[in-house]
């Protein structure tokens, strides 16, 4: 298998519960959703990345060590996304993976992305999708087991859906919002050395 952060081929061990099989690289640590939003930016959206005030929330070491070197203003801050302590159209970019799951009020943290972001700007992001609606708690109080049978995962709120997380995003300030099926638009040889995870979230405000 091949590394893109690496830059070689490496060896990719099973991770994850369920346990995924090459996944997570052995040598840089990278797992299947990294990999795939590196290399969706890299081939679509480097030039945007040079000229933006990015923000990235969650970081991981591997996109990390990229993405602050060609930025033109990295951040990498430990946040509450529900209370942002930035100023309105502030940032160009946002950009973070599987965090969204963990919030129970998402709308808000969804509101305050939305509020920071300058025109034109853009919000990308990775989730775990379920099926085609989303499923997330409906009181708020489900402890960590019972959280763990319904979403997957004993700190996930929900489940995100491939149909419906669109509309939810649009409904919190952003005006262009699309899922992304990266591996229908990315060479079919790269999918396949690089062990990548399938679908990202764009969500732009209008300029």
């Amino acid at each position: 298998m091949y590394c893109i952060f690496c830059d070689k081929s490496t060896r990719f061990e099973s991770f994850g519960v369920p346990v995924r099989s090459q996944a997570k690289c052995s040598e840089c640590g990278s797992l299947e959703r990294h990999r795939l939003v590196w290399s969706w930016l890299l081939k679509f959206e480097l030039e945007f990345i040079k000229q933006s005030r990015l923000i990235h929330i969650a970081p991981e070491a591997c996109l990390k060590a990229v993405l602050s070197r060609i930025a033109k203003e990295y951040f990498a801050p430990e946040w509450d996304l529900r209370k942002i302590p930035f100023p309105d159209a502030s940032v160009n970019m946002i950009l973070h993976n599987h965090v969204m799951e963990h919030i129970l009020e998402d709308e808000v943290a969804f509101r305050e992305q939305a509020r920071i972001l300058t025109p034109g700007g853009t919000l990308f992001l990775t989730v775990p999708f379920g099926g085609e609606r989303t499923r997330e708690s409906t009181t708020g109080r489900e402890g960590p087991k019972v959280r763990r049978k319904q979403f997957g995962q004993h700190d996930h709120w929900r489940v995100y859906g491939l149909l419906d997380i669109v509309d939810r995003i649009k409904k919190c300030g952003f005006t262009e919002v699309a899922v992304i099926d990266a591996t229908a638009q990315l060479p079919e040889s790269d999918v396949a050395r690089t062990s990548l995870d399938r679908y990202l979230v764009r969500a732009e405000i209008g300029s």
